[in-house]
């Protein structure tokens, strides 16, 4: 059994603090996507749930389900979008886990219950429990930086 400090080391190098203990909520920043991102670990099944805020205010996650696999590879479930495409899992660069992704719009996505059966691998997340709030506010900052730099920027070239 894990406790709460070994959840925020699971399968992972990056430094993770609690957002919200209760629903063991974890927050960090990554360097990577220079963004706050969010998970949530599931230790008893073995996967993990990321999330982050594009610049377009869509919500990523990711699903990681911790398996050895080959790297790099494609598995293409049963499972299909309601365009008929398939649902992929992705084997991540060192083999050791696959990768799902999906996305929402965020006023979408903070209520959702994500559900999925992909051949065996389950993922089952209520997002309404995750506090995007903190997420909003950085992407905002950081758009209301970038619009100040430039206008500086326009100002210096004049």
């Amino acid at each position: 059994m894990f406790t709460l400090n070994g959840e925020l080391n699971y399968q992972t190098q990056i430094k993770w603090g609690w957002q919200d203990k209760t629903h063991r909520i974890q927050i960090s920043n990554s360097n990577e996507l220079e963004r706050i991102i969010l998970r949530k670990v599931y230790v008893s099944e073995a996967y993990a749930v990321y999330a982050y805020i594009n610049e377009d205010y869509i919500i990523e996650v990711s699903a990681y389900f911790n398996t050895t696999c080959d790297p790099n590879s494609v598995i293409i479930t049963s499972q299909r979008y309601g365009s008929g495409a398939p649902k992929k899992l992705i084997c991540i660069p060192t083999g050791d886990a696959l990768r799902f992704d999906a996305r929402w719009p965020h006023n979408i996505a903070a209520k959702k219950h994500w559900k999925e059966n992909l051949d065996g691998f389950d993922v089952d997340v209520n997002f309404s429990e995750w506090d995007f709030a903190p997420l909003l506010k950085e992407l905002t900052l950081t758009k209301a930086m970038k619009k100040a730099s430039l206008k500086i920027n326009n100002l210096d070239s004049k």
